[in-house]
């Protein structure tokens, strides 16, 4: 069976044999309270990260404060190659990121693209609160946050802007 190149033992769970026609429509929405578990922890301790180096940049010549928003940024770009194996997320609520069209665990290309514009919001939290871009920069990311929650609870498959832009879905894993 081929998985996408995926090393996550966890794919081969979702995808049985004889699954790989599944359409968009019969592939099965994550429930909204693994994902939101996940999502709260997950940008809890992304927020952690970023409060501490914004704390100690003073200190620090602001090296703490531009070093947290680029970890920030990797660990988004990142988190979702090989079906969200790198994810707190998908990991806490046993979810995977799948192609909406294959249900195949999402390619590298597509992990990148669904979290592309989150990448993008922590990088410019690297600018100063002082050029008041950096503000705009947390405002965006509040705002891209609202976007993505009402986007999944509208949506009959519970993607969201990043899923849509991508072609994948988050789905449960299934247990064996």
């Amino acid at each position: 069976m081929d998985d996408g190149g995926c090393t996550n033992k966890d794919c081969s769970n979702y995808l049985k044999a004889g699954e790989a026609h599944l359409k968009p429509t019969t592939l099965p929405k994550a429930p909204l309270g693994r994902r939101i578990g996940g999502v709260l922890l997950e940008r809890f301790i992304m927020w952690s990260i970023e409060g501490v180096g914004t704390l100690l940049s003073p200190f620090t010549f602001f090296v703490t404060g531009i070093l947290s928003s680029i970890i920030n940024a990797v660990y988004v770009s990142c988190r979702d190659l090989g079906a969200g194996k790198y994810s707190i997320e998908k990991k806490v609520g046993s979810l995977m990121v799948v192609d909406a069209k294959t249900g195949q665990p999402a390619k590298t290309w597509q992990a990148f693209a669904r979290n592309s514009y989150y990448s993008l919001g922590w990088l410019l939290n690297i600018i100063p609160m002082t050029l008041g871009i950096g503000l705009g920069a947390a405002c965006f990311m509040l705002f891209l946050y609202v976007v993505d929650f009402l986007t999944i609870i509208v949506s009959p498959t519970g993607r969201r802007v990043g899923d849509y832009l991508a072609g994948t879905q988050v789905v449960p894993i299934k247990e064996i």
